[in-house]
C-alpha cells in the first residue's frame, strides 16, 4: 500500500486479548522538501511530554472482515496523505545537550499503526463508568517492552515516553521533573482494532509536545476532508519563532544555562520518583452527561443574582464558566478542614490573545496557558454567591492579553514547580501539618469542531473521548468534551479522579444538580 512500511518487531509478545496483529508504518505518501528541524518553543516545552490518546469508535454494517479490511485501508491512506501536509508528525523528538532540551526531527520517518482484532463485543471494553480499556486498545501493544502498569521502567526501544521533561523555572535555577528519561519520542501512533459485534475502536495518540488539542483538532479535520474529497481546507504552520525560547526565557530572568549533561540531570530526578504511582494513587475515569437545562438553571441563577458585588454581573454566562464554577464549588466542599485550599486551573487557549495580529488557526503547536483564580480556602470559595464564582472565572480567561502573556507565562512556571513540590495523597484522607492543597485542573475540548466528523465513509464515530494511557498526574481533572451531536440536550465530560472523590461528589447535591 501507498504510504505503508513494515516494521520489525522482534520482541513481540503474545497477547490474551489481541488476535490478527499487525504492525506497520505509515509514511507521508509524497515526499516533499520542508525544514529538517524545529527547536520547540517555552509554549511546547511547557507541556507534559506524553501521548495524549483519543479514541474512536465506530459501528460497521457488519462484522465480516473484508468490512473491516475496507476500514483499515481508507484509514492509512488517508493517514499516509495527512502526514505529507503535517509532516513533523512523521518525525520524532529529540533530547539535546544544549539550551534548546529538545529538537523536533523531520525525517518522515512515520507513524507506528496497529491493526488488530478481539473476540467479544466493544461495548465490554468501553465503560462510561469506568472508561479505562485496557493498554492493549490503546497502543500499548505497539511498542514491545511498553506495559502501561510500569510506567516508571525505560522501554527497551527507547521510542515511547512517559514523562520526558517538565520543566519550571523557579528562583535562579532550572529544575527537571520527569517519570522516565527517554532519549527518542515518535510524533503520533494510531490502532485500529475489530470486534465482534462489527464495533471498530481507532485510537490516535500523539504527543503533546508537538501540538495542544486545538492543533490536534485541526488535524483531525485534514484528515478527515482528505479522506472525503482528498483535499483539505488546512494549511498548517509549524514555525515557532514567534514565541520564546528556553533561552528567552532564561536571559530575561537572569538564569545561566549549563546543559552539557542534561540527560544524566533528568534520569536523577527520576530516580526519586515512586516506582508506579498507578499503583498508590488509583484514578477513575467517568464519562457523565451535563445536562444542559442544568446550565440554563444556573444561568438563570446568575440573572437573577443582584448581589454581585463590584465585578461586573454578564448578562449569559458560557457553558464553561457555568459547569467550572459549579465544579469548583463542590470540590470546595471537599475540603476537610477550614484551612485546606483549593487551586482550579484551566486552560485558555492563547492564538487570538497572545500578540497582535493574532497567531493563525492552522498553527500546528502548543499556545496555551494554565490559568485560574489563587488557591483559596473551601469556605472563602463556598461563601461567594455562584455568580461571584463564575465572573472571577470569567475575568480570569480575560486577563489573557497581549500585554500580559509573558508575565503569566512566568507565573505558570513557577507554579507548575509549586505544585509538583505537593506531594500527592489520596485527598481528602491524607494528615499533614500543613495546608492540605487540592488542585483541580478543567480543560475544554467543547469548542473542537471536527472530532465527530471523523468519517472514513462507514459513518461517523458513535463516540469520541480522551483516554489516558497512564496516569501522567493524581489531581482530578476535567475534560469539558465535544459536542456529541446524538446527544444535543448534554454537554459530556469526562471527570479523572480517585474513587474517594467520585465517592463524595456523587453525595453532593450540586453536583447531582448538574448532572440530573
Amino acid at each position: 500500500m501507498d504510504g505503508e512500511n513494515t516494521v520489525s518487531v522482534p520482541e513481540l509478545q503474545p497477547t490474551q486479548l489481541l488476535r490478527d496483529v499487525v504492525i506497520s508504518k505509515i509514511v507521508p505518501s509524497s515526499v516533499t522538501e520542508h525544514p529538517k528541524a524545529f527547536d520547540p518553543c517555552i509554549y511546547d516545552l511547557n507541556t507534559f511530554d506524553s501521548y495524549v490518546t483519543v479514541l474512536y469508535l465506530y459501528k460497521l454494517e457488519d462484522a465480516r472482515p473484508s468490512t473491516f479490511a475496507q476500514f483499515v485501508d481508507v484509514v492509512k491512506v488517508s493517514l499516509s496523505r495527512v502526514l505529507t501536509l503535517y509532516f513533523p508528525l512523521a518525525g520524532k523528538w529529540v533530547v539535546t545537550e544544549d539550551a534548546s532540551l529538545r529538537k523536533l526531527i523531520c525525517n518522515d520517518e512515520g507513524a507506528v499503526f496497529v491493526q488488530a482484532a478481539v473476540d467479544d463485543q466493544m461495548r465490554r471494553f468501553f465503560n462510561p463508568a469506568d472508561f479505562k480499556p485496557p493498554g492493549e486498545l490503546i497502543g500499548e501493544f505497539a511498542v514491545p517492552g511498553f506495559v502501561v502498569a510500569d510506567v516508571h521502567k525505560t522501554p527497551e526501544n527507547k521510542e515511547w515516553p512517559c514523562l520526558i521533561v517538565q520543566l519550571s523555572i523557579f528562583g535562579a535555577e532550572l529544575q527537571f521533573r520527569n517519570a522516565d528519561m527517554v532519549r527518542i519520542a515518535r510524533m503520533v501512533n494510531g490502532q485500529v482494532t475489530s470486534f465482534r459485534c462489527a464495533g471498530v475502536c481507532l485510537a490516535v495518540s500523539w504527543n503533546h509536545m508537538t501540538m495542544d488539542g486545538f492543533a490536534f483538532d485541526r488535524f483531525i479535520k485534514a484528515w478527515w476532508e482528505i479522506a472525503d474529497t482528498g483535499q483539505t481546507s488546512v494549511e498548517p504552520s509549524f514555525e515557532r519563532s514567534f514565541a520564546p525560547s528556553v533561552s528567552d526565557k532564561a536571559r530575561v530572568l537572569g538564569i545561566a544555562l549549563d546543559m552539557k549533561n542534561v540527560g544524566d540531570a533528568l534520569s536523577k530526578r527520576f530516580r526519586n520518583f515512586p516506582s508506579s504511582s498507578a499503583a498508590q494513587f488509583p484514578v477513575v475515569n467517568k464519562l457523565i452527561n451535563v445536562q444542559m437545562a442544568s446550565v440554563e438553571r444556573l444561568r438563570q441563577t446568575a440573572r437573577e443574582d443582584r448581589d454581585a458585588g463590584p465585578l461586573q454581573r454578564h448578562e449569559r454566562l458560557t457553558t464553561f464558566e457555568c459547569i467550572s464554577t459549579q465544579i469548583w464549588r463542590c470540590f470546595a466542599r471537599l475540603c476537610r478542614d477550614e484551612d485546606d485550599l483549593i487551586h482550579l486551573r484551566f486552560t485558555v487557549e492563547c492564538r487570538k490573545k497572545c500578540r497582535v495580529p493574532p497567531i493563525a488557526d492552522d498553527f500546528a503547536g502548543n499556545m496555551y496557558l494554565f490559568i485560574g483564580p489563587p488557591a483559596s480556602t473551601g469556605r472563602e470559595v463556598l461563601d461567594k454567591s455562584f455568580t461571584r464564582g463564575a465572573c472571577e472565572i470569567h475575568e480570569v480567561v480575560n486577563s489573557v492579553t497581549p500585554a500580559s502573556v509573558a508575565s503569566l507565562l512566568d507565573n505558570q512556571f513557577k507554579s507548575i514547580d509549586a505544585m509538583a513540590s505537593v506531594v500527592n495523597e489520596e485527598f481528602p484522607n491524607s494528615h499533614s501539618a500543613a495546608k492540605s492543597l487540592l488542585p483541580v485542573t478543567i480543560t475544554s475540548w467543547s469548542h473542537f469542531d471536527n472530532f465527530y466528523k471523523l468519517d472514513f465513509g462507514f459513518g461517523p464515530p458513535i463516540l469520541s473521548a480522551p483516554c489516558s494511557l497512564f496516569n501522567v498526574v493524581n489531581d482530578p481533572v476535567v475534560y469539558l468534551l465535544p459536542h456529541d451531536p446524538n446527544s444535543v440536550d448534554a454537554a459530556p465530560i469526562l471527570l479523572r479522579a480517585s474513587p474517594t472523590i467520585h465517592a463524595l461528589l456523587s453525595r453532593d447535591p450540586e453536583f447531582l444538580d448538574l448532572i440530573s
